[in-house]
């Protein structure tokens, strides 16, 4: 059977698990969909993001992928349990914030959780969160503006501006613990190291990719060469998505509009 793997984000975050799960495969068969039409996603309704999530997932079924990763925290949060009941023979991976991670650390830290509006206000982080005693040391921060801030490679100053405005209560404590809770906010770590003093940062990208290879390798991995790597994205504009293709050393695979 032909192991190909999706990856589905809004944009370019879930690049970022791509990145460090062909570090570890040479031979992957992957189709990764970039929603960038209809980003951001925090903003949306939970009814349009299952919807979108739905469509997205029929045509990766379609290319014949196997196992289908939601390298986006607001579509895993919203879809994902829909999704795993709907189709049961397929391998959903989706991606959470590192909430047990950042538990078993130091119990004393003050851990800030780093959101999408639309994954703040979810059932399933709620779930999350309550399966750990925190102590009242976790606090769940918005970031309005900054997915489309890092998709469309605002610059530096920009960025930090907006940082600026999110983290502003913050910029003075020390012994802070940040959790991402948004694949793209892996791109902007120096940005809130930077604002919070070399804080500590924590992402569910390496989880996640350690769960793909896990999967790949029970699904059995294939020994000839890649023959399938195909990047879609649904806007026109794959400007951005070039962008950190090349910032990733991904710059081998080309992509291509869709409608989806």
């Amino acid at each position: 059977m032909e192991n190909t793997i999706g990856f589905y984000d809004s944009g370019v975050g879930g690049l970022n698990i791509l990145k460090k799960t062909l570090s570890q495969i040479n031979d992957l068969n992957f189709i990764y969909v970039a929603d960038n039409l209809n980003l951001p996603y925090g903003g949306k309704s939970s009814n349009f993001i299952l919807n979108r999530s739905l469509e997205i997932v029929a045509f990766l079924i379609k290319e014949k992928a196997n196992t289908i990763v939601l390298a986006c925290n607001t579509a895993t949060a919203v879809s994902i349990d829909f999704l795993r009941a709907k189709y049961k023979n397929i391998n959903f991976i989706g991606i959470e914030p590192a909430l047990k991670t950042a538990f078993l650390k130091e119990k004393d830290r003050e851990v800030l959780l780093l959101v999408t509006d639309l994954t703040g206000k979810s059932y399933r982080l709620k779930k999350l969160i309550n399966s750990f005693d925190f102590n009242k040391n976790l606090k769940i921060i918005p970031c309005p503006q900054l997915v489309e801030a890092i998709e469309y490679n605002y610059p530096r100053i920009k960025i930090l501006n907006i940082l600026k405005k999110i983290l502003c209560d913050f910029v003075d404590k020390k012994n802070l613990t940040i959790i991402l809770g948004c694949t793209h906010y892996e791109f902007v770590k120096d940005e809130i190291s930077f604002i919070l003093n070399n804080c500590e940062i924590l992402d569910g990208s390496v989880g996640v990719s350690k769960q793909i290879i896990k999967s790949f390798r029970v699904i059995g991995a294939q020994n000839n060469k890649i023959n399938i790597s195909k990047i879609f994205t649904t806007s026109k504009n794959n400007n951005f998505i070039v962008h950190y293709l090349k910032k990733l050393n991904l710059n081998t695979f080309n992509t291509s509009f869709i409608k989806i």
